[in-house]
C-alpha cells in the first residue's frame, strides 16, 4: 500500500493545483513547495492558489471559507476592522466585488485558523474569483485601496488582442 500512496493520495495535484498566469494579478510572492509535490499539499491565499479552506463562525452557524465566496462576482474577503475602508472604496468605484468581512481578533494562530491561512494582515485583503481561486491579494491595507483594487480587477479582466 504505502508503494503505491502517489497513485492514490495525490491531495497536492487537486488542490495545489494553481493559475501562474490568466486571471491572476501575481503578487511576486513564491509558490509553497511541499516535501512530496503529489501529495502534500500546503494550503496558500496566493495569487492563482485555491482559496484555503477554514472553519469560521458565521451568523451562528458554522461553515468554511469556501461557502462565502460568489458564484457570479469576485469576493473580497477582509478582517472586520478593515471592512468598512474596503466596502467604501468599493462602492465608491463601482466595482462589481462582493465585500465580505471573516476574521476574530487575529489571536488565533492555531495551524488551520483562518488568521493564519489568509496570509495577510489585519488591512490587507484577499481577492477571489467565481471559481475559488485567488486571484489578488493586499498584504497590509494600501494607501489607496479602491486605486489598488481597480488596478487589480482591470488587469483580471482585461482582454488582450480583442478586435474593436
Amino acid at each position: 500500500m504505502a508503494s503505491n500512496a502517489d497513485d492514490y493520495g495525490q491531495l497536492n495535484v487537486e488542490l495545489g493545483f494553481h493559475y501562474s498566469e490568466g486571471a491572476v494579478a501575481p503578487d511576486g510572492s513564491a509558490p509553497p513547495v511541499p516535501s512530496n509535490p503529489l501529495r502534500d499539499y500546503i494550503p496558500t491565499s496566493r495569487p492563482g492558489h485555491h482559496l484555503p479552506h477554514a472553519r469560521i463562525d458565521q451568523s451562528a452557524s458554522a461553515g468554511s471559507t469556501l461557502d462565502l465566496i460568489d458564484r457570479r462576482l469576485f469576493t473580497l474577503l477582509v478582517d472586520p476592522r478593515t471592512a468598512q475602508i474596503w466596502t467604501d472604496a468599493v462602492a465608491a468605484r463601482h466595482l462589481p466585488v462582493e465585500v465580505v468581512a471573516i476574521g476574530g481578533d487575529g489571536s488565533d494562530e492555531r495551524p488551520g485558523s483562518w488568521t493564519r491561512l489568509r496570509e495577510v494582515d489585519s488591512g490587507g485583503a484577499i481577492l477571489v474569483r467565481p471559481d475559488r481561486h485567488v486571484a489578488w491579494r493586499a498584504m497590509t491595507l494600501p494607501s489607496e485601496p479602491g486605486s489598488d483594487l481597480a488596478a487589480a480587477l482591470h488587469t483580471l479582466t482585461r482582454t488582450e488582442g480583442a478586435l474593436a
